[in-house]
Formats: structure tokens, C-alpha cells, sequence
């Protein structure tokens, strides 16, 4: 028994060891393996393509430590005509990589492939830009597999600083005003004068301070959109009286509005403490710049702004109304010189009539919307001014009601993903116009919406869309709709020219007239036989100043490598341009062009075709 024990433990024994033994020389044959093993393709050798180079201060010319620089490919996504780049149709995907500078300022990406990247930078206290950027165009920096490396110096310009304080009249911080910060764009040959773009909104804190910082170089205008803390309102329904959210007031005592010294509101106001937008200072920034902008305001007499249930069939059952007739609301907006609208943070009110009363209002331009049931808002708009010197309650009934339009697009065209805009001329304010909500077409499987409806035999249909203006001239504008280009426009009730609009009252029908296919201008600046890079390249149409004319012009600007690509351009005849480092130009001054173009290259784009030119850039 003894004997047989032992013999079973020395087998046991020599079988552990056996399969020790055997890990072992498994284990050892896995690291063999593992140390023999060749490295993947892509961690043998780095790529050979990089761009390198230093970052300063574009006035000190000092390095800029930490900043962050990115390098992103290029690519044909472009519509607009900025940034794109056409660089054998690679499609790189998402690649981009960055580095942040040492202190030296020095930087050095590696990037997988040869072509076209796209580098920016960004650091604390500066404006986050492209390479050589001028009106959001930039250079892109073209790899060859002759030249794998290119070294640049990006000069990032320091952020410049618009602050300043908010007072009212007696002093004091005026907490919680909205300030808002538009800068000016430069006019083009469509646009004389552009409408100002909203670069900033904020609200001011206890000290009534705002400040905006990391502003481009260009010219900005501040305005100011507050409400007196005392401020008490009155209406036809009572002080304070009336329904916030359909809940309706019981009628209080009437107060004259006139003898209420506290019935006040601050006028919209501009820097430097004006309340026309006409007399607003312009305030220009060079980089690092800081400028103030204080302003103190000063309350005027508050307004009401009735609107009247125009079909009241109130009953009052037990002190509850029914709404049969009553009106569902309305919102107010200021429509300011500028085209732009803004928000009116003002009382509404209602009585059992179904009336309806805006309060606290301070002179000026107003535009009312009514709305329908649900919510739904109602055809048509009502531009309402009024007047310091007139009465202190203003009827709707006085206003101006906009013109509704109804518009409709060439059949073959029209779908969903079409919009058609209507821009003021005069003040740059853009309307769409709208589908009825029932005649959305409904997306086609694979999320493709229908290009056309179809009646009952298959022929393709339209739908009519309305937009509500008021009198003026207006350019029609396409966004959407892939391909699609404006051809003509034809009007009753109204007058048309090229691709404009005079509207002046009535029922008018605008038509839309489209076709399908856009083309493509690529090339080279040249200068002296060499590639000249950072060229303002213009597209120019050949009816320049043609009131009737379809086409507006196009920019780019030169990579590297001296190439250029100006994509999604409507059929026409142009005449391409490129000046040497023109960013200076006034280019949108059709007589500053004639020398330019006398010296250009003819291009015709009748049919949608791509087409390459090499042109000489010309000295600005």
C-alpha cells in the first residue's frame, strides 16, 4: 500500500514536470515569434511628407510659444469658392493632425500623404487663422513627391479687444443689457452695401462691463438693447393687467399712460450712445488693438402697441372665456436700418375682447406676426413705426401690411431641399420664402426627397410657396438643391429684371425658372513662369454691371504651388483675373477691375464642363 503510494506521487511528479516543461517551450517559442516578427508597414519607415516651420507674432515678429497648430487635408467639398483645393481628387479623410510650438515657436507635422493641406493656428491671446487667410480664403500648402517638405513662417496676428461699460442716465451699471457686435464686410459688385455680421451677442454683468476679444482686424458697430429695472407698464387693461400664455386678466384699473413717469423703455442705441443706426461710430481695430466703447442710455416715454381681435366671438360663461375667435398671439420683433431683426423682450397683454397689447415700446420700426391656432403663424406681416412724437397707444390698423407673394419654381426642379431667398437690396435683409406645412414631400427610400410632385397622369407639378415683403426690390437667390441654377425670372403684379424683384403692393406671382448643372475653373497663377502662391484669383462675369445679368463673381485664392479651384459656378462667360498679393484691391468696384480684366483670360462656361487655365497674375 506504501509502496504504491509512492509510485503514484513520483508520476505525478514527472507529469507536472513534463508540463512545465512544455509551457515553458511554448512560452519561449511565442517570444521567439513575437521578437522576429516583422513591424507593420506603417511603423517601419515615418512618412517622408512634412511641413514644418514657425509661428510669431505678426507685429513683434516674436515666436509664439504653445501655440496649437492643425493640418488638415483638402478637399473637392467646396461650394462656395473658398478653401478647397483640387488635388487629384484624393480623398484623404479625416487626417488631420497638430502640434503645439515649442519655445522657439517651432513646429514640425509629419502628414501621411502628397497633396494639399490646409495648416491654422490658434494661441491665447491671438486670432485663431489659416495660413496667408484674407476674407476667409486661405493658401494651402501642395506636397509633391519632388517636394515631400515645405517649410513656412505663419505670422498670427494678436486678437484685437472692443469693452466698454453700459450706464443709464443717472450713472449706474446697467446689468443684463444685451450688447451685440457686427462687424462690417466689405462690399462686393452685387453688394454695395452688405449687411453687417453678428460676431458676438452677450449679456453685461453687475459692473454693466462686456468685452469682446479675439476680434479680426476690420470695422465693427456695437448697439445696446436694455430695459429700465423701474419701469412700470401700462395698457388698456391696467397696469401690468392682461394675459402672459392665454391666461386672461380680469379688467383693472385704466391708467393714462401719460401721467406715468415711470412708463419708460430704452431706445436701441449704438455706440457711441446714439439711437440711429445712421449716426452708429465705426469702430476699427488693428491686431492687438483694444478700444472702448462705453455708452450710457437714456429712457424715452413707453408705447403701446394694440392689435385688435379683428372677429371676436367671446363668450363669457362664469368668468371664463371661450375661445371661439380669439386671437392665439403674436410676436414682435424691431426691425433695425441695417435689415436685421431683433427680439423685443416686452410685455403682451390681452383682454376679454381678444384684444391683444405690446408694452414698453420705445420708438421705433416694428414688424408683427400674427399667429394662428396651434401655433401656426399666420400669412403675411405687419411693419408698424412708431413715432416719438405721436400717440402713445399705436393701432396695428395703422401699419403697413407686407405684400404676400406667391412664388413658384420651374416643376423639374422644385423639391424640398430647395430654398428660395429674397434679399432687400437696400438693407441687406434676407426673407424665405416657405411651402405650405401639409405639402412637404414625403423622403423617398434611401432619404432622397422627391424631385417634383406628379398629378395623376405623371406629369411633374409645382407648389406654390408665399413669402411676405414689404415694397422694395429684392435679388432671388437658390440655396439647395444640388445642382440647380436660377435661369430667369418672370413676375405679374410686379416688375422683374435679371435676377431682381420690385415689389410694390398687390397679390404678385414671382416664377422661378431653373436648370440643372454648375461647372468647375481650376489652373495656376503664374508669375514669370513660377508658381505664384497667395494670388487673389477673381472669376469675373462678362456681364459686370449688367443689371439683367444672372452671374456674380467668383474668388479664390492661389495655394503653394500656385493652383486654384473655383467650383459649383453657374454657366456663363467669364473672364478670370489674378492679382499678385491683391487682398488690398477694391476689387468689388467694378471701375477699380476694368485694367485688371483688359489683361484676363476669356472663359466660356455656357455648358457645365470643367475646364483649366493658367493665368499670369497681374501687380496690384
Amino acid at each position: 500500500m506504501g509502496l504504491g503510494m509512492g509510485k503514484k506521487a513520483v508520476a505525478a511528479s514527472l507529469l507536472c514536470g513534463l508540463l512545465y516543461t512544455g509551457f515553458l517551450a511554448a512560452s519561449l517559442s511565442r517570444a521567439a515569434a513575437q521578437t522576429i516578427a516583422p513591424k507593420p508597414a506603417d511603423e517601419a519607415a515615418p512618412s517622408r511628407f512634412r511641413i514644418t516651420g514657425k509661428v510669431v507674432d505678426s507685429i513683434t515678429g516674436a515666436p509664439v510659444v504653445r501655440a496649437q497648430v492643425r493640418v488638415s487635408p483638402m478637399n473637392r467639398m467646396r461650394t462656395n469658392g473658398r478653401n478647397s483645393g483640387n488635388f487629384g481628387g484624393q480623398g484623404f479623410g479625416d487626417q488631420s493632425t497638430s502640434e503645439t510650438t515649442g519655445p522657439a515657436g517651432e513646429f514640425s507635422i509629419s502628414v501621411p500623404n502628397a497633396g494639399g493641406w490646409r495648416v491654422t493656428a490658434s494661441a491665447h491671446g491671438y486670432h485663431s487663422e489659416a495660413y496667408e487667410e484674407h476674407d476667409g480664403f486661405s493658401t494651402a500648402i501642395v506636397l509633391t513627391e519632388a517636394e515631400p517638405v515645405y517649410r513656412i513662417t505663419f505670422p498670427l496676428p494678436p486678437g484685437a479687444v472692443i469693452e466698454g461699460y453700459v450706464l443709464d442716465e443717472a450713472g449706474e451699471a446697467v446689468r443684463n443689457a444685451q450688447v451685440t457686435l457686427s462687424q462690417i464686410p466689405p462690399a462686393t459688385p452685387e453688394t454695395a452695401n452688405p449687411r453687417p455680421q453678428q460676431r458676438g451677442r452677450q449679456s453685461t454683468d453687475d459692473r454693466g462691463f462686456f468685452k469682446f476679444s479675439g476680434l479680426t482686424p476690420g470695422t465693427y458697430v456695437v448697439r445696446v438693447e436694455a430695459q429700465p429695472w423701474y419701469a412700470t407698464h401700462s395698457s388698456q387693461f391696467g397696469q401690468f393687467g392682461g394675459f402672459i400664455g392665454g391666461a386672461v386678466a380680469q379688467p383693472g384699473a385704466t391708467q393714462d399712460a401719460a401721467q406715468d413717469p415711470l412708463d419708460v423703455a430704452y431706445p436701441t442705441t449704438w455706440y457711441p450712445g446714439v439711437t440711429e443706426n445712421a449716426a452708429a461710430g465705426q469702430i476699427s481695430v488693428q491686431p492687438g488693438e483694444t478700444r472702448e466703447a462705453d455708452m450710457r442710455l437714456s429712457p424715452v416715454p413707453g408705447f403701446n402697441l394694440r392689435l385688435p381681435n379683428t372677429a371676436p366671438k367671446v363668450e363669457v360663461v362664469d368668468g371664463m372665456v371661450r375661445r371661439q375667435g380669439i386671437q392665439y398671439g403674436a410676436s414682435l420683433t424691431r426691425l433695425l436700418p441695417d435689415g436685421t431683426e431683433s427680439g423685443v423682450p416686452v410685455p403682451m397683454v390681452g383682454g376679454q375682447s381678444g384684444d391683444l397689447e405690446f408694452s414698453g415700446l420705445a420708438p421705433g420700426t416694428y414688424v408683427l406676426h400674427r399667429n394662428g391656432e396651434r401655433g401656426l403663424v399666420a400669412e403675411g406681416a405687419t411693419t408698424v413705426e412708431i413715432d416719438a412724437n405721436g400717440s402713445r397707444t399705436v393701432d396695428v390698423a395703422q401699419g403697413t401690411a407686407a405684400t404676400v407673394v406667391t412664388v413658384r419654381v420651374d416643376p423639374a426642379a422644385d423639391s424640398n431641399s430647395l430654398q428660395v431667398s429674397f434679399r432687400n437690396v437696400e438693407t441687406d435683409r434676407v426673407v424665405y420664402a416657405q411651402r405650405p406645412r401639409d405639402q412637404i414631400r414625403p423622403i423617398r427610400r434611401g432619404g432622397a426627397a422627391a424631385s417634383a410632385d406628379a398629378d395623376r397622369d405623371g406629369a411633374s407639378k409645382t407648389i406654390d410657396r408665399t413669402v411676405a415683403l414689404d415694397p422694395g426690390k429684392y435679388e432671388v437667390v437658390l440655396y439647395g438643391g444640388g445642382d440647380i441654377h436660377l435661369t430667369g425670372i418672370e413676375a405679374t403684379g410686379a416688375s422683374a429684371t435679371g435676377r431682381t424683384v420690385t415689389i410694390t403692393g398687390g397679390a404678385p406671382t414671382v416664377l422661378v425658372h431653373t436648370a440643372h448643372g454648375r461647372a468647375t475653373v481650376t489652373g495656376f497663377v503664374r508669375s514669370h513662369g513660377q508658381p505664384d502662391a497667395g494670388a487673389m484669383v477673381l472669376l469675373v462675369p462678362a456681364t459686370l454691371g449688367d443689371p439683367a445679368g444672372l452671374n456674380v463673381t467668383r474668388r479664390d485664392q492661389s495655394n503653394t504651388d500656385g493652383s486654384f479651384d473655383i467650383n459649383a459656378v453657374l454657366p456663363g462667360a467669364y473672364i478670370l483675373i489674378a492679382i499678385d498679393r491683391g487682398w488690398e484691391v477694391k476689387w468689388n468696384e467694378p471701375a477699380t477691375l476694368q485694367r485688371y480684366l483688359m489683361q484676363g483670360v476669356p472663359v466660356d462656361l455656357s455648358k457645365p464642363a470643367a475646364v483649366t487655365e493658367t493665368v499670369e497674375a497681374q501687380a496690384p
